[in-house]
């Protein structure tokens, strides 16, 4: 990450207010994909696409199965009339009774007259988003292959059919007195419009945000949810966010609501339920700046607090550490957890200054960061106090492509472990001795008139990173640090003058730090090295009123901490990431034995079973060498960095580690005259230890 200098005014972008519900519940049914939803009043049911019919009342603990045999093959659509439950069987085009609760009315086994003549379908139709209404019943289907969706309405007491093509048609709601609100695709988000059923003309547009689905209508209000917020639409035009739901929802599912406050949310296997009500009663508001909804922890946080408002915002322009504090303190940044990177701000200066709350009391918090790897947790504390907490690491590295060492005949164990080793190794390359006469290789793929510049700043850092490690004053006048520089010339002349062609044998950038490939060079031979990185943390303003929710908020996000930070922050946990390619293709391989397997228990020809048997034996075979690469993040990735990269992680003060990206203290300015062969080596050296020294008596 790299800090945008503070200009004038700090902007926030992107604000958006997430009201949590009270006593929200999400329902899973294991293995099922809902597909229709409706109720009649008190209990919700839902069809799944294996054909099973769900139902749940509220207070129950788990959804009942009531009944299965309507698999999506065959059935479409699910609504409620006369407190009976209704599908239609597509292929007979009859509405079939599911569940009977009122044998006086019945429109079991109606046959939809005129279906093919209304609806121009054939074989291939699928109804969705049914709702029953006191005007008639209404649903969309898409007939044969086409996109658009046709909308259908069926009147029981004429039992005739009509159906109207709107373009780009993706939900509707009918209202009380018959007027439809149409709801369409459009490039800036949905297009909600009113629309008249007998003259078919649309009217009042206006634009919804894009992703809102699950429309339903509440008296004159429209409600919907966008990706997980619940809004509402209201006769003035005007839309705000009512709650937060924990998932989205299905655009081809409807929304119910019960009793005219609980409202669903249906995706995938879940469906979960919000109060309308309750949610309007929150009593507390926590604001979090720089994460957001999607962190894994937010949804537990949700779950466990559901009376709490949480506000996530960004900052669109940095300010320094000064003028953090100065903000923090004068109460106009008022956010209660911030999401912060060291490269960005001074944890420490801040620490030491007060402007950080104390966490060493939270035992949670204190023990989480206490196993972690011991540079990171030391990154943590200050004075043997706990003031933040990481949560991932990154940074910009150096890594060499094995395989295309082995191509070009370079032995690993001739891999760099030193930056002079790395300089003479560029300086001596002679393009390999690759087994094939016709391969080539380049060092790096780096634009001309670009490599000194890169190579340079790689240098200055790992210089600064070093002093600032041993805690010494920060020194470009140093004997090992002009044999560098003079190497780094060198090196930079060879990768400048090639051309890039064929296989690359090394990569600067960014990149995962858990990679075995990753080169930790030392300053000097037969020195350890230092593995400068950023680190993300969260911290709590100490001017917060809502400290503990700000501490139970960063409990839950380090409780759902990802694979990949645990194999970063702590040495304990050493699991292989698994690539999710690999994953398919054993999953896609189990199904293909497990049918060779079948048909060799029945076949009775002798010939045939041979055959299948040589299939099988081929399958056993093939299971590891047709298969993509195995893992996202190896053993042996992870044994390497617990091992070579870990013990030896810094993170260093963040004003000195930037200044080879800005202009602060004419820093910028003096390389690229070094660079431009304006300046001497002595005089650049000079140079560089009068801003690194103006740096540290700013920082004190």
């Amino acid at each position: 990450m790299k800090r945008i200098l503070y200009t004038a005014v700090l902007l926030l972008v992107c604000m958006i207010g997430f009201a949590a519900y009270s006593q929200a519940e999400v329902l899973t049914v294991p293995n099922a994909r809902m597909m229709d939803i409706a109720d009649d009043g008190s209990t919700i049911f839902f069809r799944t696409e294996a054909g099973e019919i769900y139902g749940y009342t509220m207070g129950d603990e788990t959804p009942t199965l009531l009944e299965t045999g309507f698999p999506n093959t065959e059935y479409g659509g699910l609504f409620v009339a006369d407190h009976n439950l209704y599908t239609i069987k597509k292929d007979e085009r009859k509405f079939i009774r599911i569940i009977a609760r009122n044998t006086s009315s019945s429109f079991h086994d109606m046959q939809i007259e005129n279906f093919e003549e209304r609806t121009k379908a054939t074989d291939i139709w699928t109804p969705f988003c049914m709702k029953n209404t006191s005007h008639g019943l209404f649903w969309m289907m898409n007939v044969d292959y086409s996109d658009e969706a046709l909308l259908c309405k069926y009147d029981f007491s004429s039992k005739e059919l009509s159906c109207r093509t709107i373009d780009s048609l993706h939900s509707f709601c009918v209202r009380d007195d018959g007027t439809l609100l149409i709801v369409q695709l459009g490039m800036d988000g949905r297009i909600l419009s009113s629309y008249d059923w007998e003259d078919q003309k649309l009217t009042n547009s206006t634009v919804l945000p894009q992703g809102a689905n699950g429309f339903v209508l509440s008296g004159e209000d429209l409600l919907f949810n966008a990706s997980g917020e619940v809004m509402v639409w209201k006769a003035d035009m005007s839309v705000e966010t009512i709650m937060r739901m924990p998932i989205p929802n299905d655009s081809r599912i409807n929304s119910v609501l019960i009793n005219g406050d609980t409202l669903t949310a249906a995706f995938s296997s879940q469906l979960a339920l919000g109060s309308l009500e309750q949610a309007s009663a929150g009593t507390s508001t926590l604001l979090v700046l720089n994460d957001n909804a999607t962190t894994t922890g937010y949804t537990e946080f949700a779950q466990s607090f559901p009376e709490v408002e949480v506000q996530f915002s960004q900052l669109d322009e940095y300010p320094d550490t000064i003028e953090l504090a100065q903000k923090l303190l004068t109460g106009e940044l008022t956010y209660d957890v911030f999401k912060i990177n060291s490269s960005d701000f001074d944890l420490e200066t801040l620490a030491a200054k007060g402007y950080l709350e104390d966490l060493t009391g939270n035992a949670a918090l204190f023990e989480a960061v206490s196993q972690m790897e011991p540079q990171i947790t030391k990154a943590a504390f200050y004075d043997e106090r706990l003031y933040a907490i990481p949560c991932s690491i990154a940074g910009n590295f150096i890594t060499y492509y094995a395989d295309n060492f082995a191509l070009a005949g370079v032995d690993e164990s001739g891999i760099p472990h030193d930056y002079q080793a790395f300089y003479d190794f560029i300086a001596e390359w002679d393009g390999g001795n690759p087994a094939d006469a016709g391969d080539e290789f380049s060092l790096f793929s780096v634009e001309h008139g670009e490599v000194f510049s890169l190579f340079l700043k790689e240098l200055l850092k790992a210089n600064i990173a070093c002093c600032a490690s041993e805690e010494r004053d920060i020194s470009f006048d140093s004997m090992p640090f002009r044999n560098l520089l003079q190497k780094c010339k060198e090196a930079a002349l060879v990768v400048e003058e090639e051309d890039v062609v064929g296989y690359l044998m090394f990569e600067m950038g960014s990149t995962n730090i858990i990679d075995r490939h990753l080169l930790a060079l030392s300053f000097e031979a037969a020195t350890d090295p230092v593995v400068a990185v950023e680190m993300d943390f969260y911290i709590i303003n100490p001017m917060s009123t809502n400290k503990a929710l700000a501490q139970s908020y960063i409990e839950s996000c380090v409780a759902a901490y990802t694979q990949q930070q645990r194999l970063q922050l702590y040495p304990q946990y050493t699991e292989p990431i698994i690539s999710q390619n690999y994953a398919d293709y054993i999953d896609s391989w189990e199904v293909e034995k497990e049918e060779l397997e079948t048909r060799l228990t029945s076949v009775t020809d002798d010939a045939e079973s041979t055959a299948i048997q040589d299939q099988l034996n081929m399958h056993m075979e093939n299971r590891e060498a047709l298969a993509p690469e195995k893992y996202d993040i190896s053993p042996e990735d992870i044994a390497f960095y617990k091992t070579e990269i870990t013990p030896y992680l810094f993170v260093p003060n963040a004003s000195m580690m930037n200044v080879t990206v800005h202009d602060q203290f004419a820093f910028e300015s003096a390389i690229m005259q070094y660079i431009g062969s304006h300046t001497p080596d002595e005089q650049f050296i000079l140079e560089m230890d009068k801003v690194c020294q103006m740096i540290q008596l700013e920082n004190q």
